[in-house]
């Protein structure tokens, strides 16, 4: 995994070749990364506040680049990579489950985590999921901005799958009863009995078994 991997030829055919290598997934963490990642995984040690921030400035920044404007020399900051909530979990040593229910504030079973009642199995205080939440909303920035591009297509998918009801698409279907068109007069007792005798005529009347009355 140390090897870096170059591009075969020169000129348009190097090019089409850094395609290929780009069209078989996008950034990808350093194997220095996955293996911090893994070891985190196996001592579960509760991060301090300071720490959080440091992971989370840490992963958006191997995310952003800066590049000057050629015309004006104005230096801006840039994605280079989309940033993603798995990415954001790895970076905490968690994984993204992990993450989800940090940013719903609720156990699995649905219990809510309380401030101030730290658990050895959490790798983040509930006091400390304000810097998850404000992570979250960074990666859905980034999302939104890509809204006005040509190709915005991945980036609605995951606004309409996020948690956030304002990017969900909702049809309200209203059923209502109308009036009758029919003007329906209405029948005493008496005009509703005397209707009903003149249809007995018309009724058929059931068969009874022979010898019966």
């Amino acid at each position: 995994m140390d090897g870096l991997e170059k591009p075969k030829g020169k000129g348009s055919f190097a090019i089409k070749e850094w395609e290929k290598i780009r069209q078989g997934g996008g950034a990808a963490p350093s194997p220095t990364e996955i293996e911090k990642y893994l070891q985190g995984r196996t001592t579960g040690a509760t991060l301090s506040r300071e720490e959080v921030i440091q992971r989370i400035s840490h992963y958006f920044n191997n995310l952003i680049a800066k590049r000057e404007d050629e015309e004006t020399g104005e230096i801006k900051h840039v994605w280079t990579a989309a940033p993603t909530k798995s990415g954001l979990a790895r970076s905490l040593g968690i994984t993204a489950e992990t993450l989800s229910r940090y940013l719903g504030g609720k156990y699995g079973n649905g219990i809510p985590y309380r401030i101030g009642q730290a658990s050895k199995r959490e790798v983040v205080r509930a006091e400390d999921f304000d810097l998850i939440q404000a992570a979250s909303n960074l990666i859905e920035e980034f999302h939104e901005s890509r809204l006005s591009t040509t190709v915005p297509v991945g980036s609605i998918f995951y606004l309409k799958c996020s948690s956030d009801v304002r990017w969900r698409d909702t049809q309200n279907i209203n059923l209502t009863a109308q009036a009758s068109q029919i003007d329906m007069p209405e029948l005493s007792r008496e005009e509703i009995a005397a209707r009903y005798r003149a249809q007995e005529e018309f009724r058929e009347k059931p068969q009874l078994p022979e010898g019966i009355d």
